[in-house]
C-alpha cells in the first residue's frame, strides 16, 4: 500500500517542481528583460538632462514633486527651503552658465550603521560643474533593514533634498564670515543660499528619476509560521 501510494506522489511531486522551477525562469527572463529595457530608458533620458538639469525646472513632474514632496508633519520641517512657488521666478534661471550632470552612478552599502545596528543602503552620487566649480555630492534613496521580518524602505523627497542641502553648504572656520562659494557669480550670500537650496530640490529629483530601482514604498520578507 505505501509503495503504491509513493509512486503516485513522486511523479507528482516531480512535475510540481519542474512546473515551478519553470515559472521561476520565466519571472527571471522577464524581470531581465524589463530591467534591459529600463536602463535604455534612463541612459536616454540622462543624456536629455546632462547638458543641463534646468531642464526638469518646466516639467510638470518636477513641480508635482515640489509640490507634494515636504510633509510638514516631518521632523525636516523646519528646514524646508523657502521656495517661490513661481517655478519661472528661481534663480537659477539667471545662472550665467548650465548646471552639467558629469556622472550618476547607483553605490550600494552593506554595512551602513545607525545607532541601533547595520543595514544596507541604497545611494546615488552625482558630479555636476557649474562653470568652474565642480562637486561630488549623493542621497540615499532607500534602506534595507535585517531582523525577521527584513524591511525595505524608499527614503523620501524631503529627506534626500535635506542630504544634499547640507552637502552643498560650504565650509568656513566658526570664527570666520563666510565667503561666496560661487566667486563667478556677482551674486550676495543670501543669493548663493537661494541657489543651494533650490540646486538641492532639482538634483534630488533627477537622481531620483535617474536611479532603476523597483517601485515599491515598502517591502517586507514573509514570515514563516
Amino acid at each position: 500500500m505505501r509503495r503504491s501510494h509513493q509512486a503516485q506522489i513522486e511523479p507528482r511531486l516531480a512535475q510540481l517542481s519542474q512546473s515551478i522551477a519553470q515559472q521561476i525562469q520565466a519571472l527571471d527572463a522577464e524581470e531581465h528583460s524589463f530591467i534591459e529595457q529600463s536602463a535604455v530608458a534612463i541612459a536616454q533620458l540622462q543624456s536629455t538632462i546632462a547638458p543641463d538639469v534646468r531642464c526638469v525646472l518646466g516639467e510638470v513632474a518636477f513641480r508635482t514633486q515640489m509640490t507634494d514632496g515636504f510633509s510638514t508633519q516631518s521632523r525636516l520641517a523646519s528646514d524646508k527651503p523657502e521656495l517661490s512657488a513661481d517655478f519661472d521666478t528661481w534663480i537659477l534661471h539667471d545662472l550665467p552658465f548650465p548646471v552639467v550632470l558629469m556622472e550618476h552612478r547607483a553605490d550600494v552599502d552593506d554595512w551602513a550603521y545607525n545607532d541601533e545596528n547595520h543595514y544596507t543602503e541604497y545611494r546615488y552620487e552625482l558630479v555636476i560643474t557649474m562653470g568652474n566649480w565642480t562637486t561630488s555630492i549623493g542621497a540615499a534613496i532607500a534602506q534595507l533593514s535585517p531582523g525577521n521580518p527584513m524591511h525595505y524602505r524608499r527614503c523620501e523627497f524631503e529627506q534626500q533634498q535635506y542630504e544634499l542641502a547640507y552637502q552643498l553648504k560650504p565650509t568656513h572656520r566658526w570664527n570666520e564670515p563666510p565667503t561666496p562659494q560661487f566667486p563667478e557669480l556677482d551674486w550676495s550670500i543670501e543669493q548663493q543660499e537661494q541657489l543651494r537650496q533650490e540646486l538641492s530640490c532639482v538634483l534630488a529629483f533627477v537622481g531620483d528619476l535617474l536611479m532603476l530601482h523597483p517601485l515599491v514604498a515598502t517591502f517586507r520578507y514573509p514570515m514563516r509560521r
